[in-house]
């Protein structure tokens, strides 16, 4: 990858004195922001802090209202999508842009396809593309089909396609959102790789923890502005919290509003099997309690949660509820005892995109007549359903200009908001919560936890799934470890860091999940 002549390796690339407006919404206010070359800079911010305009500005897709971009000491002129490519600055959008249905190959050469004689040349496509992957020590096949890869996979052929004409400045957005912890670390090792072969990477995330891990220094966005950039050694997750929220040092975790003092357990699943990636999954939950549910990808941690809900089928294994046996056929009749579900994949199976916050908020509730009463003489009623929207708009602090607005015109911590509010609107008993938080900022992260603490004090039961294993010792009062498709064990948080939660969930299913359960199906049966 020949980068030296894209930049000094002193210069970078610059964004200086970035200032852009959207009608009254003043999103970036005189920011500036510099990568140097062989330099991994994170850049950070709660959700509307400007980070993907500042991303698109560098990238082409937007002009500036005032300032420039500085290339290897050189002031860019307008910019567009082309010319940023063309000058080596590429992007690597959170939503990835492959074809499923194509090569490995075939989508790292799209856009520079090798021809001969005016046809494609196969074997120099596929040569080409072993190099590139290479260069990221990626073990892929050049010749499998993109639907055929993990997602970590995914990025890394997104990455090869972006350093197909020498990059030397690689924007990358979000790329780990939708990862586990173990495929984040690989894509980390290969930035690295990048960055020694002299690419500058700016690398927006909302994971405090993997800026700090990863980054050589750190940029904080504050409602349009820069509010500091600092080496990553000398930060703090305290740090930055404070930079980014505004807010006085803190935990980010509330403190237990009351610790549950119910023995016998509201919600007990036991030895509960569903298709083939869940084989005897057992946990109980009292009232007012939050467990959590910790283990990688494919560990059944999903899975148990659509059992219980109604979503998936249980082939074998029983559900209590209050000691009695349920099974629920659908997720309808699990909301009508009190159940609520929060699915990891918002945007399929969450969200109404072409409809309101309000009918967003108020769709389990009217559906499932619980919860808020929304109708009068067994009609909606158009009112009740605005006062409580707003009502709940209010309470979860759901930033939209009206209750009328489509949630796809809300970021993504704002859609989070607006699911969460949903389930509280049917005043739920059992919150099932698969990774709540995932895509979201700080900001809008601690609102979520203050929420969940303030459900329990009120006696609803939480079950929480989450890759974010600080998350989970921050929570929970009581964690499950899932492997292949089983429970394997149980860990009391008290005391515990992250990273032996981790250490452990990864020791557990290096053992296949083959760790003795019968004690906890005893527990719990």
């Amino acid at each position: 990858m020949a980068t030296g002549n894209r930049m000094s390796s002193k210069s970078g690339f610059v964004a200086r004195r970035i200032s852009k407006r959207f009608g009254a919404t003043q999103a970036l206010d005189g920011v500036t922001c510099e990568v140097l070359t062989g330099e991994i800079h994170a850049v950070l911010g709660e959700n509307g802090a400007g980070k993907s305009t500042l991303v698109k500005i560098m990238s082409g897709h937007l002009q500036p209202d005032a300032g420039c971009l500085v290339l290897a000491g050189e002031v860019m002129p307008a910019l567009t999508p082309k010319a940023a490519f063309s000058a080596g600055i590429v992007v690597v959008h959170q939503e990835l842009s492959l074809l499923p249905t194509l090569s490995v190959a075939e989508n790292i050469l799209i856009n520079d396809p090798p021809l001969r004689a005016g046809l494609l040349d196969r074997r120099k496509m596929v040569a080409r593309a072993k190099r590139l992957l290479a260069l990221l020590a990626a073990d892929i096949d050049p010749l499998v089909t993109i639907d055929a890869l993990s997602q970590a996979q995914r990025q890394l052929v997104e990455i090869a396609r972006a350093l197909v004409h020498s990059a030397g400045v690689v924007l990358l957005d979000e790329p780990t959102s939708s990862l586990p912890p173990d495929e984040r670390h690989e894509l980390f090792d290969r930035l690295r790789l990048i960055r020694e072969q002299g690419v500058g990477i700016v690398f927006i995330t909302h994971l405090l923890e993997e800026a700090l891990e990863l980054s050589d220094r750190i940029t904080i966005l504050r409602d349009g502005r820069n509010v500091g950039t600092r080496p990553a050694r000398d930060t703090s997750v305290t740090q930055l919290v404070e930079l980014m929220t505004g807010r006085p040092p803190g935990t980010v975790f509330p403190r237990r509003l009351s610790t549950s003092t119910v023995e016998r357990p509201f919600l007990t699943v036991a030895n509960v099997a569903s298709g083939a990636r869940l084989a005897d999954a057992s946990f109980d939950v009292r009232e007012g309690e939050i467990i959590g549910l910790a283990g990688l990808v494919g560990s059944g941690r999903t899975e148990v949660l659509k059992a219980v809900f109604g979503a998936l089928p249980i082939d074998s294994g029983r559900v209590f509820m209050s000691g009695e046996q349920v099974h629920f056929q659908t997720p309808l009749a699990a909301i009508r005892r009190g159940i609520s579900f929060i699915p990891e994949d918002r945007q399929d199976e969450s969200v109404f995109p072409d409809h309101s916050v309000l009918t967003n908020i108020c769709i389990a509730a009217a559906s499932s007549s619980v919860g808020e009463p929304l109708s009068r003489r067994f009609m909606l009623d158009g009112r009740r359903m605005v006062s409580v929207s707003e009502k709940l708009r209010t309470k979860l602090q759901i930033k939209t200009r009206s209750v009328a607005a489509p949630v796809a015109d809300l970021s993504g911590g704002n859609q989070q908001k607006t699911i969460l509010a949903r389930w509280v609107a049917t005043r739920p008993r059992i919150v099932l919560a698969d990774e709540p938080t995932r895509g979201v900022s700080i900001g809008s992260k601690i609102e979520i936890y203050r929420l969940f603490r303030e459900l329990a004090s009120e006696g609803t039961a939480i079950v929480l799934v989450s890759s974010e294993f600080e998350e989970l010792v921050g929570l929970c009062e009581r964690i499950y470890v899932m492997a292949g498709g089983r429970t394997v064990d149980e860990v009391d948080p008290g005391g515990l860091e992250a990273d032996d939660l981790l250490q452990l969930v990864l020791s557990k299913s290096a053992a296949g999940g083959r760790a003795d359960a019968t004690r906890l199906s005893e527990n719990v049966g």
